[in-house]
């Protein structure tokens, strides 16, 4: 395969890089492999963070629920009915 020209590590320290470099790798070919990679990205590649998101909004949420386990803190929305119960 040839090496793309999109470098998720851009801009990211060396740490970070020699940590993720096989994840980023294998998302040439993992859906599941690209969602990891965005989540971590997106909480500044903190795993426990990841791992209890609670962002329901994002697009990435349900793949991040099957990548992590599924181990989250959501917040039951303001007027649902578990709270008149």
């Amino acid at each position: 395969m040839s090496k793309s020209a999109f470098d998720p590590f851009e801009f990211e320290p060396r740490k970070v890089r020699y940590r993720y470099s096989r994840l980023a790798e294998s998302t040439i070919s993992s859906y599941l492999g690209s969602c990891k990679l965005m989540c971590l990205q997106c909480v500044s590649y903190d795993y426990e963070a990841a791992k209890t998101c609670s962002a329901t909004h994002c697009a990435m949420w349900s793949a991040n629920q099957r990548i992590f386990g599924g181990e989250t803190t959501t917040t039951v929305p303001h007027g649902t009915s578990e709270e008149s119960e």
